[in-house]
C-alpha cells in the first residue's frame, strides 16, 4: 500500500498535534473513504501508519504511547484533513 513519493501535507500545530491533508487522488490511491476511518478499517489502520510515519519524518512528530484522538473533516471536491 506505500506509496513512491509522500505528497500528503503534513503540518504541526502544536507539540502534540498534527494536521493532515489527504487529495481525492491520494485516498483513491490508497482505496480509502471517509467511512473507513469512521469503522476504522484495516485499509484506514494502514493509511494512518503511514501518515504517523511520514509526520515523524517531516515533522518530528512522536504520537503518544496508547491512545491518540482523531478528527476527520471532509473538504468537499479535494479530500480530507486528519
Amino acid at each position: 500500500m506505500r506509496k513512491e513519493e509522500n505528497v500528503m501535507k503534513i503540518e504541526r500545530v502544536d507539540d502534540n498535534t498534527i494536521k493532515c491533508f489527504i487529495s481525492l487522488e491520494e485516498m483513491d490511491q490508497y482505496h480509502v473513504e471517509y467511512t473507513d476511518f469512521i469503522t476504522r478499517t484495516e485499509k484506514a489502520q494502514e493509511l494512518m501508519h503511514e501518515i504517523i510515519k511520514q509526520a515523524h519524518d517531516e515533522v518530528g512528530y512522536q504520537p503518544p504511547k496508547f491512545a491518540f484522538e482523531m478528527q476527520i473533516m471532509m473538504v468537499p471536491d479535494q479530500g480530507m484533513i486528519l
